[in-house]
């Protein structure tokens, strides 16, 4: 299942972390046909990486308004999903090649030949429409075609179904064995009197890139009620020196933890102010532990009844000084209701007073 951060920024976030999840969104099933969307199919096509080996989009015509994108890149990474054009990702899944099954599919990439010239023809009404770009050794190869894939692509796809397949169980296991040693540390931890569930948050970039404002939700059970509360967590204002946000997300833990980590991660920009040129990057991390009733800033705990609120700066060396204000908002909020927070309580602090969200 994925589970995505409400971002209002225009860059890509990159998929570095697990995401996290963004509380009230609509539900939307935005797969119903729509011509237009073929735009998107052939944008993506013509879209290619510097890693990528292999890149596969594919649709029943008439186009049925999305289309599944198989890739494989140089590093081993290889990954397929459903993709809803301008909406979402369904179905994904993923692996890592090592190097004796990236050599096999790079012989296999080598022997294909295509008797037509790109594009190739146009999709054809209850055929397989595909569009594959490779590399074949030499160069990149991009084609057009209808029907049944060659059987060297059917080859690769074979390997990569026996991939993800591995890889879905490996992780299967992994959280099998995940749960069963946070059942033998914490017991029944959820349903302790008293316990606020984190439920993931929302986070806002600010105008000229130097701050965020996160808003982290909590979901509680309330006595003589079935439908359970949602609160605030805790809210964070973070300053940050330049930087791109380059990805957000919960760390790697799993939901069924007590001890939740929400992760910033900038990507710095090169000399020159390029960010492309430098892969350089700072992070900051901050656990909550439900249990406690706590989070943890870089090494340092800090009581939530003592105040949930957080002023965060990051220093030029991206050491981060923090503030806790005495003050609990405990009802559920917004990343823009956060902010209006922030400013009421710090009246006299021009930065936090100036700031405006995406």
């Amino acid at each position: 299942m994925i589970i995505r951060i409400n971002m209002m920024i225009s860059f890509l976030v990159a998929v570095l972390f697990l995401p996290v999840i963004a509380l009230g969104q609509e539900q939307r099933n935005d797969a119903s046909p729509d011509p237009r969307k073929l735009e998107w199919f052939y944008a993506d096509a013509n879209y290619r990486p510097k890693t990528l080996l292999l890149k596969l989009l594919q649709f029943t015509a008439p186009f049925p308004g999305h289309y599944q994108n198989t890739l494989i890149e140089t590093t081993g990474n290889a990954s397929t999903m459903l993709i809803i054009p301008n909406w979402a990702d369904r179905g994904i899944r993923d692996a890592k090649l090592n190097d004796a099954l990236l050599a096999q599919i790079k012989q296999l990439l080598a022997e294909l030949k295509f008797s037509s010239a790109p594009p190739g023809p146009e999709p054809l009404k209850g055929h397989l429409h595909s569009v594959l770009i490779f590399h074949d050794g030499h160069d990149f190869v991009h084609v057009n075609f209808n029907g049944p894939v060659p059987p060297q692509i059917a080859a690769i796809l074979a390997i990569l179904h026996k991939e993800f397949k591995a890889t879905a169980q490996a992780r299967d296991e992994e959280i099998a064995a995940y749960q069963k040693r946070i059942r033998e540390t914490y017991g029944d931890w959820e349903n302790r009197p008293g316990i606020t569930l984190n439920r993931g948050g929302q986070m806002h970039l600010c105008k000229g890139k130097r701050a965020l404002v996160i808003w982290w939700a909590g979901e509680r059970k309330a006595a003589g009620t079935s439908s359970p509360v949602i609160s605030s967590l805790y809210h964070a204002l973070i300053f940050n020196p330049e930087g791109a946000v380059a990805g957000t997300g919960n760390g790697g833990r799993r939901g069924f933890d007590p001890v939740q980590s929400y992760v910033a991660l900038w990507t710095l920009p090169s000399p020159s102010g390029s960010y492309e040129e430098n892969t350089s990057q700072r992070k900051l991390e901050i656990l909550h532990n439900a249990i406690d009733a706590t989070v943890t800033i870089a090494g340092k705990t800090y009581q939530l009844t003592a105040g949930n609120m957080f002023v965060i700066h990051m220093g030029a060396d991206w050491q981060p000084t923090v503030t806790q204000l005495n003050e609990v908002f405990a009802e559920r909020s917004t990343p823009h209701a956060t902010l209006d927070r922030f400013k009421a309580i710090l009246k006299d602090d021009a930065a936090v007073q100036k700031l405006e969200l995406y």
